[in-house]
Order: C-alpha cells, then sequence, then structure tokens
C-alpha cells in the first residue's frame, strides 16, 4: 500500500455485553468507515433481536457469539475468537479493537493507525488492556512516559 492510495481496509472488534449501547457503537464505526469495512460484534448479550437488529444495519457487521460463564480470561478469550475469525474472514491491513461503550467520531482512523506502523515498523500494536488475565490491574506508567517523550508531552 502505497501513501497515495484509498483507505487502508479497517476491521473492527468490539466485544459487547448485556449493559451496553452496542448499536450506537455500531453505527457510529458505520458512519465513519468505508463500506467494506468488517465490523466484527462478539455478543455477549445473548439476546436473538440484538443480534437480528445488528446484523439488519449492514452486511458488514458480522455478530459473533461468545463463550457463556463467567470464568477469568472469558474477555481475552472471546477477543482471541474474534481475531481469528477476522484472519479468516476479513480483508484489512489495520484492525481496530473498539470498546462497547465508545463511538468513533470521525474518519481516517485507519489511515492514521496505517501511518504510524509504516513510520515505525518495530510497531506493531497501538494501545493497551487496563486489566490482566487475572482481574488485577496492569502497570502500564511506562507506556504513558514513553508516549510522553515522544509527543513532547511533559508533566
Amino acid at each position: 500500500m502505497d501513501g497515495h492510495s484509498a483507505s487502508p481496509a479497517l476491521a473492527v472488534l468490539v466485544p459487547a455485553g448485556p449493559a451496553d449501547d452496542i448499536e450506537d457503537t455500531v453505527a457510529s464505526v458505520l458512519t465513519y468507515t468505508e463500506t467494506g469495512s468488517a465490523v466484527i460484534v462478539l455478543d455477549d448479550f445473548h439476546r436473538p433481536e440484538t443480534s437480528a437488529r445488528l446484523a439488519e444495519m449492514s452486511p458488514d457487521v458480522h455478530v459473533l457469539p461468545t463463550v457463556v460463564g463467567g470464568r477469568r480470561g472469558k474477555l481475552w478469550q472471546n477477543v482471541a475468537t474474534g481475531l481469528r475469525w477476522a484472519v479468516e474472514h476479513a480483508r484489512f491491513d489495520v484492525l481496530l479493537r473498539l470498546d462497547a461503550d465508545s463511538l468513533m467520531l470521525g474518519p481516517g482512523v485507519a489511515m492514521l493507525a496505517s501511518e504510524r506502523f509504516a513510520a515505525d515498523p518495530t510497531v506493531g500494536l497501538l494501545g493497551s488492556n487496563r486489566l490482566g488475565m487475572d482481574g488485577g490491574t496492569r502497570d502500564w506508567s511506562w507506556a504513558a512516559a514513553a508516549l510522553h517523550r515522544e509527543c513532547g508531552i511533559f508533566g
């Protein structure tokens, strides 16, 4: 992909639970991404009517069932299942993992991420998980400090 081509292909992975307003999240993604961007919703709400409404929003929306149960690591297992599905079924250059209570507020996410990856080939992932598989808080202060230094933000 060269810097003058169309926006890179995007896949968006969204784990969603029963308390999430997933339809607003998916609508925001569909608004600000190009047609053909795979929107993969990990269905942890287990309500057939919600799954049906999501599927009706666009042929680009794919609702995947998740593991039922409250075991530790369930979210990670479900995300891994979604990632595997994306690799096997979607065409994408950039994959965005979005929380179900988030909204995409503008266009260009795939291009910005792609440019960042191209600028530094040692970067393979942008973002973090705040909780570890054991449910405990992870310390990302070192990453925040590095990002502040890189961006020239001090304080």
